[in-house]
């Protein structure tokens, strides 16, 4: 790794609101709280986002951001791997190789009761980031 690369990896926000400026998102916050509830209330009569803000969990404790993750995944339809396990790498990384950004698109099941990639999105990855408990 050279000297460039640590110093844009140490740049990263070290909080949520450290994070919504850098990535200019300022509805992050609101939906991390409305997933914590999701997350730690789950009802499935009630979608999170009828829930008001201030009733909400609040986190403002510290993150690490992450410029690349490995998601492994059970894959049936492909014997290839391992018992059909795939891994597979997803990157959001500000600066790469010195050749500009480089962020991954994924897919995100937005509608889990359609079957099939109709009930999929597609999302541009902005970055990863771990909540610290």
């Amino acid at each position: 790794m050279n000297s460039n690369q640590l110093i844009l990896e140490c740049k990263h926000a070290r909080n949520m609101q450290g994070l919504v400026i850098e990535l200019s998102t300022p509805w992050l916050i609101d939906t991390l709280c409305h997933f914590l509830q999701l997350q730690l209330y789950c009802d499935d009569n009630h979608d999170p986002e009828d829930v008001p803000l201030d009733k909400c969990p609040l986190y403002d404790g510290p993150i690490h951001v992450y410029n690349s993750v490995c998601s492994m995944f059970y894959a049936p339809s492909d014997m290839s791997g391992i018992h059909s396990m795939h891994c597979e790498y997803i990157c959001s990384c500000p600066e790469r190789r010195n050749m500009g950004p480089h962020y991954n698109c994924v897919y995100v099941v937005t509608d889990p009761h359609v079957e099939g990639v109709l009930g999929l999105d597609v999302a541009h990855v902005l970055c990863f980031f771990h909540l610290i408990i």
